[in-house]
C-alpha cells in the first residue's frame, strides 16, 4: 500500500511537472515570444497582394494614345542549368527577339562563375509568354520525374513586369521623350509631366480560411494606390505625321545639319504639331545618340534672318516711326560709316520702294533704312516685347532663350544687323509664336502643349490658355496681314508657299553669317555651300489665321538653300494637307486643288511602322526539334487580347515573313544599325494582366 502510494505521489508529481513545463512553454509562446508567432500565423491566414497601378497614359487632342504603360514579363534563365546554350538560346529566338550572340557570352561566363540568375529579356510579351509556356508545359508531358531539366523547362522562367510602349513609333518622339528602366521620365513630356504620370502602387490584405479561400468581409486596403494621371497632349497625331513624314523627305534631299517644322493656333498657342529632325524611336531608344533626343524646335537656337523683318516693319508702324505710304531708297546696298556695306540678295537695286514691297521682295536695305526710324531702343524694346531673348515658358525640358542683347552691348552695325534678322538668335517656337501675335491681333500667347489632364478616378482638370500681353494693336496687325499676303503673291520672294484656293500670310528667311557675306560666289560655284539657316514662317488663311506654320532647315545642301526655295515649298505642301484634314473651307474655291482626302489616326498607325530597330532583334526560326516535342506556330495569336484601335494593319504569317529583311529605313541617319525596322504586328501587342498582379 505504501508502495503504490509512492507511485501514485510520483505520477501525481510528473503531472504536475508536465502541467508546469506546459505552463512556462505557453507563457513562452503567448507573452515572451508573442510577436514571432503572431507573424507566423498571420502569414498562414493574411494575404498581402499589391493593388498597381500604372504610369499615367499620354495622348493626343483626340484622345488617341501616345504612350501607355502595358504589363510584360521579364525573362529569366539559371545558367548552371542550361545543358546547350545553343539550343536553348536558339528556341527561345524563335518566340521573341534575341541577341543570340551577347547573350550566349554572358550566359557561358555566368556559368563559368557559378550564378545562378540571368535577365535575357525585360519585355516579354504576354502572347510570347503564352506560347514559351506552352512548350515548356509539352516538355514536363516527356519528363520521367517532375524535376527533370529540359531545353527550357527547369532552366527558364519568367517574372512579372511593366514597360512603356509608343503605339506611334517614331511620331512625335522628340515631344514625347521616354522613360528609363525604372519607369521614370528621361526626356521630353514623360520627363515634364513625371509627377503626373508616375503612380505609386497601394497595398491590400484579406485573410483566408482552413479551406484557402478568402474569408467574407476581411479585405482591407491599407494604402491607396496614388497618381498615375493621364495627360492630354495639343498635338494631333495626323498633323503631326504630315509634319514628320514631309520633314524626314526634306532630311533626305537637302542634306541639312537639322531640320524644324512647328504649327500652332495663333488664337490660343496650342501646339499642332511639333518635329524635329534627326529623330529616334523611343521604343528603342538606347540604340540612338543623346542628340537624336532632342526637340530642336526649343532647344537649338540660330539666327533667323528675314524673317525677322516682319518683326521690323510691325514694330515701326505699331511705333508711328513709318506708315504704308513712305518710300524709300534702295541703291542694291548700304553703307555704315563709310566702311561697311550691307547688300540686297544677288545685289538687286530695288529703287523707290514702299513698305510693303520691302517685304515682299526682302529688300534688305530698306528694312534697315526702317530699323534705323524705328531706333536702337524701341528695336530692343519690342523684340523684348515679342518674347525674343526669353523661354516660352513651353512646359518640355531643354528649351534654351535665344539671345538678344541689350542696347548698351551693341556694336554701330547691331541696329543694321538686328533688323534682318543678324546678331539675334532665336529658336523655332520663339519665331512661330511671334509671327503668331502679328497676324492673330497683336496678342502673344504662352505655348501650350498641355489641354487637360485625368486622374485615374476620372477627375478631368482642363488647362487654360494664357496671353502673355499685347504687342500690337489690332489695327497694326490687320495692316501686317495685308502687307504679309504680298510675300507669297506673284513676285513675292515666297511665292512658292502659294496654296491654290488661300491667301497666305508669310515670309521668307535666309540667314547668313558675316564669313558667309564675304564668300566669293566661286566658292560655293566649287561646291562650297554657303552655310545658312533657310525658313519660312506663315499663316493661313490669310483672312482669318487658323495656323501658323514655321518651317526651318540648317545649312541646306544642293543648289538650292534660300528660305524661298527649300522652306517655302515644305509650307505649301504641309499646309494644303492640313487645311484638307482639318476641313478649312478655301477663300478661293474656283481654285482649289483636288487632293486624295484627308487622313485618319488609324491610318497614321498602319503607315508609322518605320522604326530604328537592330537586325539581331528579329526572331529566328527554331534552332532545334527536341525529342519531336511540337513547337507551337509561331503565326498562332489571340486576337482576343489585340483591340481594334491598336491594330495596325492585317496579321502577317510568321513563317512567311521570317524570311523576309523588315521594311523602310531608320529615320535617324545616325544610327549604326543600318535600315532594318521593326514589324508593326511584333512591335504593337496589347498585354493582358497576370492573375497574380491587382491592376487598379
Amino acid at each position: 500500500m505504501k508502495y503504490f502510494h509512492r507511485k501514485l505521489d510520483f505520477f501525481l508529481a510528473a503531472v504536475i511537472g508536465l502541467f508546469v513545463l506546459v505552463l512556462i512553454r505557453l507563457f513562452w509562446i503567448q507573452v515572451l515570444d508573442h510577436d514571432y508567432w503572431y507573424t507566423r500565423a498571420k502569414k498562414q491566414h493574411i494575404v498581402k497582394r499589391k493593388i498597381l497601378r500604372k504610369r499615367g497614359t499620354i495622348y493626343d487632342r483626340n484622345g488617341n494614345v501616345l504612350a501607355y504603360t502595358a504589363a510584360v514579363k521579364h525573362l529569366i534563365c539559371d545558367p548552371s542549368k542550361v545543358k546547350d546554350p545553343d539550343s536553348t538560346l536558339g528556341l527561345l529566338a524563335s518566340y521573341t527577339r534575341l541577341n543570340l550572340r551577347n547573350l550566349k557570352e554572358k550566359l557561358l561566363k555566368s556559368r563559368e562563375k557559378g550564378r545562378r540568375y540571368l535577365l535575357l529579356k525585360d519585355d516579354v510579351t504576354m502572347e510570347e509568354y503564352r506560347r514559351i509556356r506552352e512548350r515548356m508545359e509539352a516538355e514536363r508531358d516527356l519528363f520521367d520525374k517532375p524535376d527533370d531539366v529540359g531545353v527550357l523547362s527547369g532552366c527558364v522562367y519568367f517574372k512579372d513586369a511593366t514597360r512603356r510602349y509608343y503605339p506611334y513609333n517614331m511620331i512625335a518622339a522628340n515631344v514625347l521623350g521616354f522613360v528609363g528602366k525604372d519607369g521614370k521620365g528621361l526626356e521630353g513630356a514623360e520627363l515634364s509631366y513625371n509627377d503626373l504620370l508616375s503612380a505609386s502602387h497601394g497595398l491590400k490584405i484579406y485573410e483566408r480560411g482552413l479551406n484557402g479561400l478568402v474569408l467574407p468581409n476581411s479585405e482591407k486596403i491599407l494604402t491607396s494606390p496614388d497618381g498615375g494621371t493621364s495627360v492630354y497632349l495639343s498635338l494631333d497625331v495626323v498633323i503631326q505625321y504630315l509634319l514628320e513624314k514631309k520633314l524626314r523627305e526634306a532630311y533626305e534631299s537637302h542634306r541639312p545639319k537639322s531640320a524644324v517644322v512647328v504649327v500652332l493656333n495663333p488664337k490660343n498657342g496650342e501646339i499642332l504639331g511639333m518635329a524635329s529632325q534627326p529623330s529616334f524611336n523611343p521604343n528603342y531608344f538606347s540604340f540612338y545618340s543623346a542628340s537624336d533626343y532632342r526637340n530642336r524646335a526649343i532647344a537649338d537656337q540660330f539666327e533667323p534672318g528675314s524673317t525677322m523683318k516682319a518683326i521690323t516693319v510691325a514694330a515701326a508702324i505699331e511705333s508711328n516711326a513709318i506708315n504704308t505710304e513712305d518710300l524709300f531708297e534702295c541703291k542694291g546696298y548700304i553703307e555704315l560709316f563709310d566702311v561697311f556695306r550691307i547688300h540686297c540678295d544677288a545685289r538687286k537695286v530695288h529703287g523707290e520702294i514702299f513698305p510693303q514691297a520691302i517685304m515682299k521682295k526682302s529688300c534688305n536695305v530698306g528694312a534697315i533704312y526702317i530699323a534705323q526710324r524705328l531706333g536702337s531702343r524701341k528695336m530692343f524694346d519690342f523684340l523684348e516685347r515679342f518674347g525674343f531673348g526669353q523661354k516660352t515658358g513651353i512646359q518640355l525640358p531643354g528649351e534654351v532663350s535665344g539671345i538678344n542683347r541689350e542696347p548698351r552691348k551693341w556694336s554701330g552695325l547691331s541696329l543694321a544687323a538686328k533688323s534682318i534678322g543678324q546678331e539675334i538668335a532665336v529658336n523655332s517656337l520663339q519665331m512661330g509664336r511671334a509671327f503668331a501675335s502679328i497676324v492673330n491681333g497683336g496678342v502673344l500667347y504662352h505655348p501650350k502643349i498641355l489641354v487637360k489632364t485625368q486622374s485615374s478616378e476620372g477627375k478631368t482638370t482642363l488647362i487654360r490658355d494664357l496671353p502673355v500681353r499685347r504687342v500690337i494693336s489690332s489695327k497694326t496687325s490687320e495692316v501686317m496681314r495685308k502687307i504679309l499676303k504680298t510675300v507669297t503673291e506673284t513676285g513675292g520672294s515666297g511665292r512658292r508657299a502659294d496654296i491654290s484656293g488661300y491667301d497666305v500670310l508669310g515670309k521668307t528667311g535666309t540667314a547668313q553669317s558675316l564669313a558667309e557675306m564675304h564668300k566669293s560666289t566661286s566658292e560655293w560655284d566649287d561646291g562650297l555651300n554657303p552655310k545658312v539657316v533657310a525658313s519660312f514662317v506663315g499663316a493661313i488663311p490669310a483672312e482669318d489665321p487658323q495656323l501658323v506654320m514655321y518651317v526651318m532647315l540648317n545649312e541646306p545642301q544642293g543648289e538650292k538653300y534660300y528660305g524661298g526655295q527649300v522652306a517655302a515649298p515644305i509650307f505649301r505642301e504641309l499646309g494644303k494637307e492640313i487645311l484638307a484634314y482639318m476641313k478649312i473651307r478655301p477663300t478661293k474655291p474656283d481654285e482649289t486643288e483636288e487632293d486624295d482626302g484627308p487622313l485618319n489616326a488609324e491610318q497614321v498607325r498602319q503607315a508609322s511602322v518605320e522604326s530604328g530597330v537592330p537586325a539581331w532583334m528579329q526572331p529566328a526560326r527554331p534552332a532545334i526539334d527536341v525529342d519531336n516535342v511540337q513547337t507551337p506556330a509561331p503565326s498562332e495569336r489571340d486576337d482576343d487580347q489585340i483591340p481594334d484601335w491598336l491594330r495596325l494593319g492585317p496579321e502577317v504569317e510568321e513563317e512567311e515573313e521570317d524570311s523576309r529583311r523588315w521594311l523602310g529605313p531608320i529615320s535617324s541617319p545616325s544610327s549604326r544599325f543600318g535600315t532594318q525596322t521593326a514589324r508593326p504586328d511584333e512591335l504593337l501587342e496589347l498585354f493582358t494582366k497576370d492573375d497574380e498582379v491587382l491592376w487598379d
